[in-house]
C-alpha cells in the first residue's frame, strides 16, 4: 500500500520475447493486463478464478459456525484404517508406531553406539525439515503403510506430520464438547473432577475417542523418557493441546484468560490416561 515500483522503460528493440511466451496456450480467456512487476501475462479467466477461490474460502469459514473445524472438512472415519484396529486410522499409526520405536532406540542404546543420528530431544515441540515433512506428506496420501524408515526420514518430520494431520482433520474433542470438558476441568476436588472430565470424553464418538485414546497413550509413554528427550507431560501439553483442541476464542482477553486451562486439561488426559482410557485407578 502506497508503494510504487520504478519501471525502467527499455528500447523496442532490446525487448526479447522469452521462449515460455511462445508455448502459451491459445484459450478463450482474454488477456486482461501485464503486471508491470513482473511482466507475467495475467488472463481475465485465471483472475477470475483466484476471486472465485477466494469468496469461497471466505464463504466456508461463515457459513460453518462450529469453532475448532478444519477447512479442509476431513473427517476422521474417512480415511484408510489400521488392519489391527478398525478405528483407527493407518496413517496415525504408521506415525506412531515409527516415533515410538525411534524414540526407544534413543533412549535404549548409548548414542556413541548408534549407527545413525537418531535425535528426540524436544519431540513434538521442534519442528522437523520442511523439505522432508512435505517429502513424507505425499508419501503418506499415496500409501498410509508406506516404511518411513526406508525414506530416512528424522523422527521430528514424522511428530510434526502427525500434528499437521491432526490440524487439518476434525478436532480429536468436538467443539460441542468443549466447555462441557473445561468446566469439568474446574472442578476443585480431584477425584470428582477426573470423574466429570471421564464423562465428557466418553461422549466422544467412537472413532475419535480411540483415536484420542491411542494418541493420549503415546503421549503417556514418551512422558515416561523425560529426560532423554526434555518432553514432560506438561511440555507436551503445551504444545499439544492446541492440535488437539483447537479451541475458538472469541477475543484475544478471552484467549489470555483461557488458556491455562486447556493446556492443564491436556497434561491431566496424559497423566491420568491409565484412569481415562484403560479402566486403571487413579494416580
Amino acid at each position: 500500500m502506497g508503494c510504487t515500483a520504478s519501471v525502467h522503460v527499455m528500447p523496442y528493440s532490446t525487448i526479447q520475447v522469452p521462449k515460455s511466451a511462445s508455448t502459451i496456450p491459445k484459450s478463450d480467456s482474454t488477456i486482461n493486463h501485464v503486471d508491470s512487476a513482473n511482466g507475467e501475462l495475467v488472463f481475465e479467466e485465471e483472475r477470475k478464478q483466484k476471486e472465485l477461490q477466494k469468496k469461497q474460502k471466505k464463504l466456508h469459514k461463515k457459513s460453518d459456525g462450529r469453532p475448532g473445524t478444519s477447512e479442509s472438512g476431513c473427517r476422521l472415519v474417512d480415511f484408510q484404517m489400521s488392519s489391527t484396529n478398525p478405528s483407527l486410522p493407518q496413517y496415525v499409526e504408521t506415525c506412531v508406531e515409527f516415533i515410538r520405536e525411534e524414540v526407544m532406540t534413543f533412549v535404549n542404546v548409548p548414542w556413541e553406539e548408534l549407527d545413525r543420528g537418531i535425535n528426540a530431544e524436544g519431540i513434538y515441540r521442534i519442528p522437523g525439515n520442511k523439505q522432508q515433512v512435505e517429502i513424507l506428506q505425499v508419501k503418506l496420501q499415496e500409501d498410509p503403510n508406506v516404511d518411513i524408515r526406508s525414506l530416512d526420514i528424522q523422527v521430528n518430520t514424522v511428530a510434526t506430520v502427525l500434528k499437521s494431520f491432526f490440524k487439518d482433520t476434525e478436532p480429536l474433542i468436538p467443539p460441542q464438547l468443549q466447555e462441557e470438558l473445561l468446566e469439568a476441568a474446574e472442578i476443585p476436588e480431584k477425584s470428582t473432577r477426573l470423574l466429570g472430565i471421564r464423562g465428557v470424553l466418553r461422549k466422544i464418538s467412537p472413532v475419535n475417542y480411540e483415536v484420542l485414546k491411542y494418541f493420549i497413550t503415546h503421549l503417556n509413554e514418551l512422558s515416561q523418557h523425560k529426560d532423554k528427550h526434555s518432553m514432560d507431560s506438561r511440555n507436551l501439553a503445551l504444545c499439544l493441546w492446541p492440535t488437539i483442541l483447537r479451541m475458538d476464542f472469541s477475543s484475544y482477553d478471552k484467549m489470555a484468560q483461557s488458556t491455562k486451562i486447556p493446556g492443564e486439561v491436556i497434561q491431566t488426559l496424559i497423566d491420568q490416561c491409565g484412569f481415562f482410557f484403560h479402566g486403571e485407578p487413579e494416580c
